[in-house]
């Protein structure tokens, strides 16, 4: 099955920090916050779509017994590098969403980086949350972030080139407001060695949701929303945020 973040994945890291400051840091302090909120002792915590693996270890460096599920063979595999390196135990499976089969149940879950926008079919975003459901303790909270219209509106519609260290980024954008099907194209240059060049693409689909389509999903499967908060990823300069972080509580 094509995974389009295999060909990502080498670069993916130092992708998310172009957000003004690591997108990684902003989920965990959401996470703290919420976990503070609900005084939630560290249990079982279930990372959806976990990608290289920051939020996963950041809850297993709190305490928490982690499982991290993505479908990219070469995400999990830079998650368990970053593991082995801190000497977590943090259990990574290759698993999708929507068929999503553990045998346990867990205390809290949480999906991040847009995991949710990727499913692009309302049929299948119901199946993933009703696998979901089947892994959760009854009042456990599932958080996650969704991709807001201004955030497709005002980045999915653009191309961008980036220089780094040993690679070139071309990122070939469009929205589709109609359909609301967004399509990023993405090309990369990685040196091997002096002037020699390996190019690797990746075609990644998403879908904005609005919120009432994704709130209808998650009653249909067993969740109810507890609350919708804004998020901003460039330091409130965006003219409306780009992502919304959902707090769900198993019912």
């Amino acid at each position: 099955m094509y995974e389009p973040y295999d060909a990502i994945a080498f670069i993916y890291d130092d992708w998310q920090k172009s957000f003004s400051r690591p997108y990684s840091d902003t989920v965990a302090k959401l996470l703290k916050k919420e976990i503070q909120r609900n005084r939630i002792e560290p249990g079982k915590f279930l990372d959806i779509a976990c990608g290289t693996g920051d939020s996963a270890i950041g809850m297993a460096e709190k305490g928490w017994i982690v499982t991290g599920v993505d479908s990219s063979p070469a995400m999990l595999d830079k998650a368990r590098e970053k593991v082995k390196k801190r000497g977590l135990d943090v259990s990574f499976l290759q698993q999708r969403m929507e068929e999503l089969d553990l045998g346990e149940t867990f205390h809290m879950a949480g999906s991040f980086y847009d995991s949710i926008n990727h499913i692009t079919s309302k049929r299948m975003l119901q199946k993933a949350f009703k696998r979901l459901r089947k892994h959760l303790d009854n009042k456990s909270l599932f958080v996650f972030d969704s991709n807001t219209l201004s955030c497709y509106r005002n980045l999915w519609d653009t191309t961008s080139v980036g220089h780094e260290e040993g690679y070139t980024l071309i990122i070939e954008n469009n929205f589709d407001e109609s359909t609301t099907r967004a399509l990023s194209n993405i090309t990369i240059f990685h040196r091997d060695k002096g002037t020699k060049y390996t190019k690797s693409v990746a075609q990644v689909s998403e879908r904005w949701y609005r919120n009432e389509e994704l709130e209808q999903i998650l009653n249909r499967t067993g969740f109810e929303v507890v609350r919708r908060d804004p998020v901003y990823l460039f330091n409130y300069n965006e003219p409306e945020p780009y992502k919304q972080w959902w707090v769900c509580k198993a019912v």
